[in-house]
């Protein structure tokens, strides 16, 4: 299972489009990190994309709340982003995810 931490209905709707040749994967969204948060704790999910501009925290925030807890700590994750500046690629690795798109 994936957790996308997305806000923007159209950008998780391309996401389920993107994933959907894939029938093996279950795709769920939180349209915050407080949703995705709670969600994750409900149950831990295998992988986590998550946008890096939401509502409530940034992505980076999201995932050090993550990180913080044993159960959620081990998921890797996916920076995602519309942003194309140059420097956030990097920050977003120093912060701990293991991807970014």
């Amino acid at each position: 299972e994936l957790l996308y931490a997305e806000d923007n209905e159209v950008n998780a709707l391309l996401m389920q489009a993107f994933l959907a040749r894939y029938p093996n994967l279950v795709l769920s969204v939180a349209p915050s990190g407080a949703a995705a948060l709670a969600r994750a704790r409900q149950q831990p999910p295998d992988l986590l994309l998550l946008d890096m501009s939401l509502p409530d925290m940034d992505g980076r925030t999201l995932l050090a709340l993550m990180r913080a807890e044993p159960s959620l700590a081990h998921i890797p994750a996916v920076a995602v982003t519309a942003e194309a500046m140059p420097d956030e690629r990097a920050r977003a690795l120093a912060a701990g995810f293991q991807g970014y798109w």
